[in-house]
């Protein structure tokens, strides 16, 4: 076998290109070298310019039209506080113990509003551990396989770790956990694979140049974790090691019960296809998407697509708000619904930037001043819509859910160590502890307890009862 010749693969990518008008990509040719030209050929085989093509005409379909729905409240809720959660949690234990589970992180994100240019699961939180979201998250797998195995008197329960990244990320993630030794973790069972990523087009539908020799592009959204999963052999890698259910969840939140086995247990007792966490609203106009009926089937209302009246509407028999549900970006999925998603084209939303872009007269990429380009995405809540048997599961806000998203202020590396403090504390204080707080700044107020040594405050009477805990505490 012989490798195409540059000039070949060049000549061919370019007439696939035209044939879907993006002739606009080779008129500066000329000034490209054999090896740009090799580069640039090589980048644009990548892609679809039929695919490209119709996700655009999908898109401006979208944009040009107003959507309308109906919307009703889903009709079952799932309270994790309920009389069978132990029962669940057994349940979901056997599950873990079996390897019929695995978890996968949608860890694609830069810290850009953190103010690092790394992926934001090395960003280090600033707890007196100094640890980062990668190495709690990856505490908390172990300690579940180690639960599991003792209750279940298994060997060794293992929870395989799929790491979803993206190019920009990949290479620091992969570097990252590999220098950590994988936080303890068997290396042959955290598995990384790329989000699928799109080049950026104009609103007339021209992909756009970041370079000479280089389109732009940008991830295609977390929705698109169902075809990178296909793409990427990762759905063969899971039905080869036996799993039938997989905790999909993001990087970002600080207080995520990973691989839940309460969770998991409800999942499996009642045969659902595909799960969803909430948490009720904060107050009626929080920015958050709501779980509802929308045209009847399940879906997430956007916090921009409820009215006002709705999103006040007073349910008559709970007295609750009517749409109350939150979505905190935590699914549980079967292998056969991902295998299904896969299948599935989900629409594109529009994220309207401005993108930096070349131009061949000036041999200069610019910086737009105004909106210049479209960014396609795809949401994973989008996927709910091909559920038969939908899991809603409704949380305690405090106990599982503290994003990270900006440098300061809301949902801040701050509010983060607060609300990890205030449930470890409740942890400590449920299994017998008193804790001595001295000192009005936030760090003489840390209290942290290691995932090492528990995972939602089991098996501390132990250590702490009839103590005194003077903060800042650390226990690992």
């Amino acid at each position: 076998l012989f490798a195409r010749p540059m000039s070949s693969l060049y000549d061919s990518v370019k007439k696939k290109y035209e044939a879907f008008g993006q002739s606009h990509l080779f008129q500066h040719a000329n000034d490209l070298s054999s090896d740009e030209k090799e580069s640039f050929a090589r980048q644009l085989q990548i892609y679809d310019p039929q695919e490209v093509s119709q996700y655009y005409n999908l898109a401006k379909e979208s944009e040009s039209t107003t959507e309308t729905f109906s919307i009703d409240r889903f009709p079952t809720v799932v309270k994790s506080q309920s009389v069978e959660a132990e029962t669940w949690r057994k349940l979901g234990f056997e599950q873990i113990s079996q390897g019929k589970v695995a978890a996968l992180v949608l860890a694609a994100g830069q810290g850009t509003r953190l103010g690092t240019p790394d992926p934001k699961g090395m960003f280090d939180l600033g707890l007196l551990s100094h640890k980062t979201p990668f190495q709690i998250q990856a505490e908390r797998i172990l300690r579940l396989q180690q639960i599991a195995s003792k209750m279940t008197d298994e060997t060794r329960a293992i929870i395989p770790w799929y790491v979803m990244t993206c190019e920009e990320t990949d290479e620091n993630t992969r570097s990252f956990l590999k220098k950590h030794n994988f936080f303890g973790l068997k290396e042959s069972n955290v598995i990384f694979f790329l989000q699928d990523q799109l080049p950026c087009i104009s609103p007339e539908g021209s992909i756009l140049l970041q370079t000479s020799s280089k389109v732009s592009v940008a991830p295609s959204g977390n929705g698109s974790v169902f075809h990178s999963l296909k793409k990427s052999h990762v759905l063969d890698d899971m039905k080869t090691r036996g799993v039938e259910s997989v905790f999909v969840y993001g990087i970002d939140n600080i207080l995520v019960k990973i691989a839940d086995p309460v969770f998991i247990g409800s999942f499996v007792a009642s045969t659902h296809d595909c799960g969803i966490k909430v948490v009720p609203k904060a107050y009626p106009d929080e920015s958050v998407g709501i779980v509802c009926l929308k045209n009847g089937k399940p879906g997430v209302l956007e916090y921009s697509e409820i009215s006002k009246e709705d999103a006040h509407r007073i349910d008559e028999t709970s007295k609750e708000l009517l749409y109350n549900q939150a979505n905190i970006c935590i699914h549980l999925f079967s292998v056969k619904f991902l295998e299904k998603a896969a299948n599935h084209t989900l629409h594109f939303h529009v994220a309207k930037k401005k993108i930096p872009v070349y131009n061949p007269e000036t041999k200069t990429t610019l910086t737009p001043t105004e909106v210049n380009g479209w960014k396609l995405e795809r949401f994973i809540f989008d996927v709910l819509e091909l559920s038969t048997s939908l899991l809603v599961f409704e949380v305690v806000r405090n106990q599982e859910f503290s994003p990270l998203k900006n440098k300061t202020g809301l949902d801040s590396p701050e509010t983060c160590r607060e609300n990890l403090s205030t449930l470890h504390k409740m942890y400590a204080r449920s299994a017998g502890a008193v804790i001595l707080e001295e000192g009005d700044d936030e760090r003489s107020r840390m209290f942290e307890i290691s995932p090492l040594v528990s995972y939602e405050g089991e098996d501390l009477t132990p250590l702490v009862s009839g103590k005194h805990l003077r903060t800042p505490f650390h226990l690992s």
